[in-house]
């Protein structure tokens, strides 16, 4: 009991030493692609009580319950400390290893440790471990080994059920609460024990709870996923399904035994199920099923089983069903973590095995070398393993890294163009990200990706033009986009089509065009009811302005109030703008003009503020400065009807009597 109690922790401790080594890269590593989704943009995360939110609603994009608990619990002990993250998904593969070991173990797997040892290092596991959302798969696989050691375990025991049953049960509804990704282990537990000879009414009876427990995580997915309204991410034929399925799996087994050009976003490939082409894959899974049968059962039998775990645990991914993901990409690393076990034992026994028998002739006949060479392959593969995943682990030490990387090793993937174009436009490097959009719009590929290029280039385009005082050029690039077909696509947060309804808005109240510029910002609050400021400080000068009969003085008092609570902001420039027109009918020019300057100090490509300060300033005599506020107009909007009525008036008329503003 003592040796073997110092030999569990022995293999412990190797794993987590190896582990180390790998993943040191990442540990500090920033936040990729959806991780902020899960965690620093999560409202659960920040909702005191969000745990029972998670757990009694619907609230949460998925139902993954004890994954989100996990986040809700992290996010109060480390907060936005990357850190932490990153050494519980370290933690939680560190102990799947552990649980595999033994699982290999009880199945007498030749190499046990190895094929363990091998899981820990293996490059297309980096993906799983690096990448912080992935704790889901991380957490749901530790508690799916767990539930797999347990019913070994149980078939130790006489009897139907036992409370290594119940154990595996509750171990294997836990794992569905954190992902339901391995709702197919009932299949593989009859798959098991119809290997073993013994699928009987009993061992029937034994698996029906497990297949009710994977129905009803099944159905609680269903159910959250047209909650969220979440149809149909990729529109393909059934047989375009069943076709790339095989495909699929050729191509995870590929990267199981040859880690080799691994991507964040593999490329996607072109399957035409019409022609016998497109179902080699399948003919070549139905001849390799084939020649594993035919095999003596010493090395087909291990074989079978191993890849029977690999195909089944993996079958939830190859895209029958839909997963949003593989709306970008056919296939993803992190789809093969629970799987990969099984390739990797298969794998390790028959290369023991093999390795055994030879040494074991060998030396009948006078040669010892070959076990020197066993353990000098065994020391080698790891080695190349461990390299290859440590450098791997590199590429996910930023979102940045990870895109670029993405585009090296797959220059059509228009996720990777459109996610480093919003990096680039945050760092202020706008040009380089206009090009990343337009290299969407040059590829022509995905409609999906397209309406995000296309938002973020006219949306950025227009906001740059809005800056540098290119009014009319901003307004017609976001008309041009607010009356597409796709606006607004599902791919839009609330707060960015709010945004794009605000600065169209602003536009058009820069614009003098009060009528659109009050639909907009409309617009922009029903998108954004809460936190929406300066679209409800529009409305309330909107509500103000309009009100039955006219009311001057409620009105000034409305845009006071906006200036003192939004100072320095786009809407307290209206507000001061209205004030003007407002001191203007009151017949106080001069008060009007000092509203007028202190908007175009906040905004000083308002063509109607420039235009309603010219007139004033026309009024008071002071042609040539009103003369200056024309030019500007006419050269912010060159056809602006108010500002160029203005300019040619002035040209044409004498000079007006000087205005006196009257005292009241």
């Amino acid at each position: 009991m003592k040796a073997a109690c110092h030999s569990r922790l022995f293999v412990a401790s190797l794993f987590s030493l190896a582990a180390l080594l790998v993943y040191a890269p990442i540990l500090d590593g920033g936040f990729i692609w959806d991780d902020a989704d899960f965690i620093v943009e999560n409202p659960l995360n920040r909702d005191p009580g969000g745990l029972w939110k998670i757990w009694a609603s619907f609230t949460a994009n998925d139902y993954w319950p004890l994954t989100y608990s996990a986040f809700w619990l992290e996010w109060r002990l480390w907060g936005t400390a990357v850190r932490g993250y990153h050494l519980v998904n370290v933690l939680l593969h560190v102990t799947a290893a552990c649980l595999l070991a033994a699982i290999f173990r009880r199945l007498a797997v030749r190499g046990w440790w190895l094929a363990a040892l091998l899981f820990v290092v293996h490059p297309v596991n980096v993906e799983c471990v690096a990448w912080m959302a992935q704790q889901k798969t991380l957490l749901a696989t530790v508690l799916l080994f767990a539930a797999t050691l347990a019913f070994l375990r149980a078939r130790t025991r006489p009897g139907v059920w036992n409370a290594d049953d119940t154990l595996a049960l509750a171990a294997f509804a836990l794992a569905l609460l954190a992902k339901t990704s391995v709702v197919t282990f009932p299949i593989a537990i009859v798959g098991w024990e119809w290997f073993r000879r013994r699928l009987d009414a009993t061992a029937v009876a034994r698996s029906t709870p497990f297949f009710v427990a994977a129905l009803i995580g099944g159905l609680l997915t269903i159910a959250c996923n047209a909650a969220h309204e979440t149809g149909v991410v990729h529109d393909k034929t059934l047989a375009d399904r069943i076709a790339g399925a095989f495909m699929a799996v050729w191509s995870y087994i590929g990267k199981a035994i040859l880690p080799v050009n691994l991507c964040f976003v593999y490329p996607r490939w072109q399957i035409d199920p019409g022609s016998m082409a497109g179902w080699l894959p399948a003919l070549a899974c139905a001849g390799t099923a084939a020649l594993v049968a035919s095999l003596p059962k010493s090395i087909g039998g291990p074989l079978a089983a191993g890849v029977g775990w690999y195909v089944v645990m993996l079958a939830p991914a190859v895209g029958i069903v839909d997963i949003y993901f593989l709306s970008y990409a056919p296939v993803a690393d992190h789809y093969q973590y629970q799987s990969l076990p099984g390739i990797l034992a298969a794998v390790v026994h028959l290369a023991t095995l093999a390795f055994t028998r030879i040494a074991a002739h060998a030396a009948s006949s006078g040669g010892v070398w070959w076990r020197g060479a066993g353990v000098a392959a065994c020391a080698a593969t790891t080695i190349a393993l461990a390299s290859a995943a440590r450098a791997r682990a590199a590429v996910y030490v930023d979102a940045e890294t990870v895109w670029r990387d993405t585009l090296r090793q797959n220059p059509r993937c228009e996720l990777a163009y459109n996610n480093l174009g919003a990096i680039l436009r945050d760092r202020g490097e706008n040009e380089q990200a206009i090009e990343c959009y337009r290299a969407v719009m040059r590829l022509r590929g995905q409609k999906a990706a397209d309406a995000v290029a296309e938002t973020n280039l006219r949306g950025l385009s227009s906001l740059l033009s809005y800056r540098a005082g290119r009014l009319r050029e901003a307004a017609d690039q976001l008309d041009l986009l607010l009356a597409a077909e796709h606006f607004p696509h599902r791919h839009l947060l609330p707060e960015t089509i709010a945004a794009l309804h605000a600065l169209r808005g602003r536009l058009a109240s820069l614009a003098g065009d009060e009528a659109t510029a009050d639909r907009c910002f409309a617009a922009s609050l029903s998108a954004l009811p809460v936190g929406n400021a300066e679209a409800a400080a529009f409305a309330r000068l909107a509500a103000a302005r309009a009100a039955l009969p006219p009311d001057d003085e409620a009105l000034y008092a409305a845009c006071a109030q906006v200036v003192a609570e939004f100072p320095g902001t786009h809407a307290a420039s209206r507000a001061h703008h209205e004030a003007g027109l407002v001191a203007r009918r009151r017949g106080k020019p001069e008060t009007a003009a000092k509203h007028f300057q202190a908007a175009e100090r906040v905004e000083p490509h308002a063509v109607d503020t420039l235009v309603a300060h010219a007139e004033v300033l026309a009024a008071l005599g002071r042609r040539d400065d009103a003369r200056i506020l024309g030019a500007r107009a006419l050269q912010i909007w060159p056809d602006h009807p108010d500002a160029v009525s203005l300019v040619d008036g002035m040209s044409e008329e004498p000079p007006p009597a000087r205005v006196r503003e009257t005292r009241e």
